[in-house]
């Protein structure tokens, strides 16, 4: 039984984002492996500003890409299972290519 990726822990998830799109990737590429991927969904595409992270004074690289990968319930609360979401977000470089991977996981009940 294979277990659906966005179910593995954010490290083993970013590993496997990172399979798909390496580092110096160009943006272009990145949009296109986004788009071929079942499940995933396509956000946020900015050309114009870095990747902003909470706790940081200035963005990471020139431009973004964001992307929804899914969502499933967490088998392991016995009470109001939440639903986890799952998104990660790509920033890069002047020349459009690929400097950081953020992986993100958010829960409500």
């Amino acid at each position: 039984m294979t277990i659906n990726p966005i179910r593995r822990p954010r490290p083993l998830l970013w590993s496997h984002v990172l399979m798909i799109t390496p580092m110096g990737a160009y943006i272009d590429d990145v949009v296109v492996a986004i788009e071929n991927r079942d499940g995933w969904n396509l956000g946020t595409v900015n050309f114009d500003r870095g990747l902003t992270v909470r706790g940081s004074a200035s963005p990471i690289g020139e431009m973004h890409v964001g992307a929804n990968l899914g969502s499933y319930h967490a088998w392991y609360v016995m009470f109001g299972v939440p639903e986890v979401r799952v998104s990660v977000r790509w920033a890069f470089d002047e020349g459009g290519r690929l400097i950081s991977i953020r992986v993100q996981k958010s829960w409500s009940p």
